[in-house]
């Protein structure tokens, strides 16, 4: 996921594949593939009411179901929460947005939602003025199969035994940056799939390196594929 700023402009960014794969996928969607997700907001501060907000994401549900379906191509068993914090313009238009959390565990599902989010059109703020807010959704997992988050104590130890390598291959500053990722682990130890959200939101341009060295991790084997959720610092 990305910290997206938005000059002030009547189109809307420019669509990447992500937000392509969601166009092409809402057909099948509205077909009958819903995906469930639960949406919510709080900590909305400025001149939009919680109501606008509610409509103008539901408004986007039909696309965030589509990311969804996509994802779920290839990894079925993808479920979580990913939150945002917003800087919304006197026009309605999303100016600013940084991800607050995310335990989906998905790169290419995060970075689809980012992008719908990002496109979204809201209620001119009264007084053309800006509004701030946080917004989040849920997607549930698939009831034939749920991961249940497990302890990630050895896979600490390892992120810690690693993190030096990690941040040199990928020429990050140590502490200057963290890494929260989410991963799902086979029973193998092979990962299956991940996402991460850095701190600060600038590091944003390193998350795929990061991602693609813990690839590269000896995982222990497990009793049962897991879920997981650990900090690279």
């Amino acid at each position: 996921m990305a910290v997206i700023t938005k000059p002030a402009r009547s189109a809307p960014i420019a669509a990447n594949s992500a937000t392509a794969k969601a166009s092409a996928a809402a057909a099948a969607v509205a077909a009958g593939a819903e995906a469930k997700s639960g949406i919510n907001v709080k900590g909305l501060s400025g001149t939009l009411n919680k109501g606008d907000v509610h409509q103008a994401m539901e408004g986007q549900q039909e696309l965030f179901d589509a990311c969804i379906q996509e994802s779920r191509r290839s990894v079925r068993w993808v479920s979580g929460a990913v939150k945002y914090g917003f800087r919304v313009d006197a026009e309605g238009r999303v100016a600013e947005l940084w991800p607050l959390g995310s335990t989906i565990g998905h790169r290419p599902l995060e970075q689809c939602l980012t992008m719908v989010v990002a496109n979204t059109q809201f209620p001119k703020p009264a007084g053309r003025a800006t509004a701030e807010f946080q917004w989040g959704m849920a997607i549930e997992p698939v009831s034939e199969r749920a991961f249940e988050d497990a302890k990630p104590t050895a896979i600490k130890r390892i992120a810690r035994k690693q993190a030096k390598d990690l941040f040199s291959t990928c020429e990050i500053k140590r502490r200057r940056a963290r890494f929260r990722v989410t991963a799902y682990v086979a029973v193998s130890g092979r990962l299956m799939s991940a996402g991460a959200i850095p701190t600060p939101p600038a590091a944003e341009e390193k998350v795929d390196c990061v991602l693609e060295q813990i690839g590269k991790w000896h995982m222990p084997k497990l009793k049962k594929a897991s879920k997981f959720t650990f900090d690279v610092r």
